[in-house]
């Protein structure tokens, strides 16, 4: 199902005298007087379809604060139609990104300025030579990698798996790092030492000494206990042996 536009509903405010209703077919001409709101209703398209407007530099001192929403189908399988904005918040960029799994940039081709289809190298926003090369090949993705590389480590050289270079910026920090880790690990050596020799070697010898000899205290106590019980069952048998007081009298 291709993308469409089904319903634009655009409260009037601004050059636009009234409000704007319009249910979209196969094709749509929109014409009119200048000043009458042409290009308040595609700037109110972008404002609540997009979340990179893009405007140009003379409609920047326009204070325009746009009411209504659109409705787009063919975002999705089912054929649902989706309101923008939307109580979730979310703009076209994100449905096309998340439920068409195609790069967001595609979807500043639904509204499309007067003069943003010439593929210009300068082009600031809509779909410039820049977009196109960013959409259809990895070059943009390079780019963008690359421009987020500092020019240190551009400019660095690897020497038998070690990356050399100006000791500024990120090489800097790494050089830091790797000193920090170096020292981490050489005060882990000393703690080491010291468990395994030393006065606290001794101490943990004794201690474990020391409780050796209390398990072999704790196994004679249960043994003599057990002895002494011993002894009092044979002298509970003994005692029950005994004549009773009524027999020893009548002896």
């Amino acid at each position: 199902m291709g993308l469409r536009i089904e319903r634009i509903k655009i409260d009037r405010d601004g050059p636009l005298r009234s409000d704007f209703d319009l249910s979209c077919r196969d094709l749509n001409l929109i014409y009119g007087p200048n000043e009458t709101g042409k290009t308040y209703l595609v700037e109110a398209l972008i404002n609540f379809l997009f979340r990179e407007k893009g405007r140009h530099d003379w409609d920047r001192n326009r204070k325009w604060d746009f009411g209504g929403r659109v409705v787009i189908s063919g975002l999705n399988d089912d054929g649902d139609r989706i309101p923008f904005p939307n109580e979730i918040g979310e703009k076209l960029e994100d449905y096309w990104e998340s439920k068409r799994s195609i790069t967001p940039h595609f979807s500043r081709l639904v509204v499309v300025r007067a003069g943003e289809t010439t593929l210009n190298t300068g082009e600031a926003d809509g779909v410039g030579r820049d977009l196109l090369k960013d959409c259809l090949s990895g070059e943009g993705l390079l780019d963008g990698i690359q421009d987020k590389i500092q020019l240190t480590v551009q400019k660095a050289v690897i020497e038998n798996r070690v990356i050399t270079g100006n000791q500024t910026g990120e090489l800097r920090d790494k050089a830091q790092a790797e000193t920090r880790v170096r020292k981490s690990k050489d005060l882990l050596e000393r703690v080491e030492e010291a468990y395994t020799s030393g006065k606290a070697f001794s101490w943990r010898e004794k201690i474990e000494q020391l409780r050796l000899q209390f398990e072999d205290f704790e196994k004679a106590k249960r043994y003599r206990a057990g002895q002494l019980q011993g002894e009092i069952e044979r002298l509970r048998e003994g005692k029950q042996a005994l004549p009773s007081e009524s027999k020893l009298a009548v002896l």
